[in-house]
């Protein structure tokens, strides 16, 4: 048991964070950040990492805290236990979890007594459906709303109103280009709205490692869903530092085109999946418009890789997909970093201390535990890999991201 298709966070639902977003227009609190905890494979790793997280949240000063996971099965031990350490410490949360009428808890405790269900399907089942079963905005409102009553009860209602105190600190700028049209060209380019890739731009990619034999990139056109793919290794945003490092400066993002990464084996075309693969065609495989999924406007930059036998059931062989995926997307970056046009829009976002408010704070309870259960936390690039942490390697304690690290691409996914 673990997570499959359906209920996925992708590296793109990190970076559009329904919960990050919701809690972040509640003006009346100081959302202080995000801390990632990893699923750990023992029990005692599990006890510890969730002992280490509350200390965390509690060092913080978090009054609250919303506690989300993908996952379910040996997953819902480490969501139950950090619960329980995080109301130990008097800090209270509301979980959301895929439950449906496949995934109660194989543990809990008594300090677990508000966690929300996000299941979509009627039947209540994982589904091999990528995002179909994924935690939504409206999923995120619903826990604040629970989550506000608990606070009441305890004698700390949430006052609405803006802290006069309010600081803003860490500015992110975000500038978008609106890209309506993708296309395969000499050299990697923007020309007005048009994104030109070179067509070599995976050549020589694979030299130099024995795990991938074999790669292919394409361009999949808006609606163009009867494509058949193999099953999804992650979707992910293009995106690049124009200047600062993650969290801060400028990131320089597209619009209209999104990256995927697909993945299968050499032999018997086995798909590297947990709980279902979700290969087959993209209309009855994907969920569009879903948090960590493309848009049905988007382009997708479909990058398939085929793994040596038994490379796609390893942690080293699916690392090794998604930093080859983020060096052929740091080419695009390139541009990014270089582009002198006009942008269609920019954003800026702050971490904003409010000393008068309730503290609040959201918990990822994320993969750690190898094999295509890997995440890394704090790459060199948004939504990248490369110079990131391997929860698994750092014994799945708890990391720290401010709220625009959190924006900024702060968490990548492997599956």
């Amino acid at each position: 048991m673990g997570f499959g298709p359906s209920t996925k966070m992708t590296t793109m639902h990190h970076y559009r964070c329904p919960i990050v977003n919701v809690v972040s227009s509640y003006d009346g609190l100081e959302f202080v950040g995000v801390i990632a905890k990893g699923v750990a494979d023992k029990q005692a790793d599990k006890e510890r990492t969730s002992v280490e997280t509350a200390k965390m949240a509690k060092e913080l000063g978090l009054d609250a805290a919303i506690v989300a996971l993908d996952g379910w099965g040996n997953h819902h031990i480490d969501f139950t236990t950090v619960i329980g350490e995080l109301e130990k410490n008097g800090i209270a949360t509301a979980g959301l979890s895929f439950i449906g009428q496949q995934a109660t808890f194989v543990a809990t405790n008594e300090e677990v007594d508000l966690v929300l269900d996000y299941n979509k399907t009627e039947s209540g089942f994982e589904t091999q459906v990528l995002g179909e079963n994924s935690l939504s905005e409206i999923d995120a409102m619903k826990a604040m709303v629970e989550l506000s009553k608990k606070m009441a009860k305890r004698g700390k209602k949430w006052d609405k109103k803006k802290d006069p105190n309010e600081k803003k600190e860490g500015k992110l700028t975000k500038s978008y280009i609106k890209i309506d049209q993708v296309k395969f060209g000499e050299e990697n380019k923007i020309d007005g709205h048009t994104l030109i890739i070179d067509e070599n731009i995976a050549k020589n990619a694979l030299d130099g490692q024995e795990r991938i034999v074999d790669m292919s990139v394409e361009i999949i056109k808006p609606g163009d869903y009867e494509k058949e793919a193999n099953t999804n290794l992650d979707v992910m945003p293009i995106a690049g530092k124009k200047s600062g490092k993650l969290g801060e400066g400028q990131t320089v993002e597209l619009k209209g085109v999104v990256a995927m990464i697909t993945g299968v084996e050499e032999a018997y075309d086995l798909q590297p999946a947990n709980m279902g693969s979700c290969d087959g065609t993209l209309k009855e495989k994907i969920s569009f418009d879903r948090a960590g999924t493309p848009s049905v406007d988007d382009y997708i930059f479909h990058i398939d890789f085929t793994f040596k036998e038994g490379e796609g059931r390893t942690a080293d062989g699916i690392i090794k997909a998604h930093e080859i995926a983020d060096e052929i997307i740091g080419k695009l970056r390139e541009i990014l970093k270089s582009y002198e046009g006009k942008y269609d829009e920019t954003k800026d976002f702050y971490n904003i201390k409010r000393p008068g408010k309730y503290k609040i704070g959201i918990v990822k309870v994320v993969s750690g535990v190898g094999c295509m259960y890997d995440t890394f936390v704090k790459p060199d690039e948004p939504a990248g890999i490369i110079g990131g942490e391997n929860m698994r390697l750092r014994k799945n304690s708890p990391v720290f991201l401010t709220p625009n690290e959190a924006r900024d691409g702060g968490i990548h996914s492997l599956y």
